[in-house]
């Protein structure tokens, strides 16, 4: 499993939920019924709702290279929130913690089924500028995938600790 695979899932995902009208009003859960039978039909060894120490974790590749994936939806008629670093906080901070022997790869997937595409430019700072909280704790780097109708890229968020004041 890797990037390129994923992303033609999420890009496979968006051509077929036009065709399910029932799958289109239940937002990230639809998404996340495809996504779950895409992944498995394809990799198989999948898990759904892998349990971490801060939560959930939404997919989990079970084999030599685990990868675990947690998946961001933004609806047709949705603003432009959702998809940004402020309110993916959680999801950051639970993939960033989620142990070498739990996954080698950490993959915050956003699907975006509006019309207007958001650019690389306008996505990839406000992840730069969010970090994965005070603490000790190893930090593991994100693999942040963007899947439009017209648009699709990736990028690594990785943040290092705070430094906290004594």
């Amino acid at each position: 499993m890797n990037i390129q695979q994923i992303t033609e899932c999420a890009e496979e995902l968006l051509e077929m939920v036009t065709h399910y009208k029932s799958l289109k009003r239940r937002g990230e859960l639809g998404a996340d019924l495809l996504l779950y039978g895409l992944l498995q039909g394809r990799f198989g060894h999948m898990t759904r709702q892998h349990p971490v120490k801060l939560g959930r974790i939404d997919f989990r590749y079970g084999a030599s290279a685990p990868v675990v994936i947690e998946l961001v939806h933004r609806g047709r008629r949705d603003p432009r929130a959702g998809l940004f670093a402020s309110q993916n906080r959680s999801e950051i901070r639970k993939l960033t913690r989620v142990t070498n022997t739990t996954a080698r790869t950490r993959i915050l997937l956003l699907i975006d089924r509006s019309s207007d595409s958001i650019p690389r430019r306008n996505l990839k700072p406000s992840y730069d500028a969010t970090n994965a909280g005070r603490g000790r704790f190893t930090r593991h780097s994100i693999r942040v995938i963007y899947v439009s109708r017209t648009n699709s890229y990736n990028f690594i968020w990785c943040q290092r600790r705070l430094k906290t004041a004594r």
